[in-house]
């Protein structure tokens, strides 16, 4: 179920076109001298690169890291640009890499809060 979750989650912002969605925002708003916007939109384009790399849309999420490799959020924006520098036969396992620490995220603080550490340690000798 949770790996379902997580899947549909990526999926969502896979399918978002970051260009498309700022055209609508960009008259509204001043982006020279609003720096949150420039903030919020590299945010945006780091989460969209980041879950065309977890679908294992490989073509999609190198060139959209090519695109904007200098605009990436620190973080995960610099393993994406790390493994761009690496060329485009590393990428595929730079994916792979990205959905591997995601699912073991996701399981291993699952499992650890399933465990119950209140008696640990504990003598229950009266």
């Amino acid at each position: 179920m949770r790996l379902k979750k997580m899947k549909s989650r990526y999926e969502f912002f896979a399918d978002l076109q970051i260009d498309e969605w700022s055209k609508r925002i960009d008259s509204r708003i001043n982006k020279n001298q609003n720096q949150s916007y420039w903030k919020i939109i590299n945010h945006i384009r780091t989460t969209v690169a980041i879950a065309n790399a977890y679908t294992l849309r490989y073509q999609e999420s190198y060139k959209l890291v090519s695109i904007w490799k200098n605009s990436l959020e620190p973080g995960l924006g610099d393993v994406l640009r790390r493994g761009h520098s690496f060329g485009k036969f590393t990428w595929p396992f730079v994916c792979i890499l990205l959905r591997v620490r995601e699912f073991l995220k996701s399981y291993i603080s699952y499992f650890l809060r399933r465990l119950d550490f209140s008696t640990q340690g504990k003598d229950n000798r009266k």
